[in-house]
């Protein structure tokens, strides 16, 4: 729902999704960790980046606990504590997760992937703000 314009709908959803999957014995941790990055996903694009944190933090700890530091996931969770922080127009903490995240990428995608391409241009960003600062 979020990318279809509606994070406001995603957010119950994925809210309601997690509280299923927690009170499920046999559920896969890996659901559960998809679920808290989407509903990160939803509360960026509503612009309520200390939701967002939270959702991306417990995302993250759940993908490392299960993938590890190198593993595209666990990126895609630093990608999204980046946005976070530039969000927050904490500049400093935004690149630092970003670049974490594109050098996690970097090992798994060509240069040309949308998801090099893309954490790139949020990078040169940032570069851009701290520069101007």
């Amino acid at each position: 729902f979020s990318r279809q314009g509606n994070p406001k709908q995603s957010v119950e959803l994925h809210q309601k999704a997690i509280k299923i999957l927690e009170n499920q014995e046999q559920q896969p941790k890996n659901d559960i960790g998809i679920a808290y990055y989407r509903l990160a996903f939803s509360y960026i694009k509503l612009k309520e980046y200390d939701l967002a944190s939270l959702a991306a933090q417990k995302a993250l700890e759940i993908r490392l606990g299960l993938f590890g530091e190198a593993h595209p996931d666990t990126a895609a969770c630093y990608y999204h504590l980046g946005l976070i922080a530039k969000g927050k127009n904490n500049y400093d903490e935004a690149l630092s997760h970003l670049m974490r995240a594109l050098n996690i990428r970097k090992t798994f995608f060509d240069s040309n992937h949308p998801d090099i391409v893309e954490n790139e241009g949020e990078i040169e960003e940032v570069k851009a703000k701290l520069k101007n600062r």
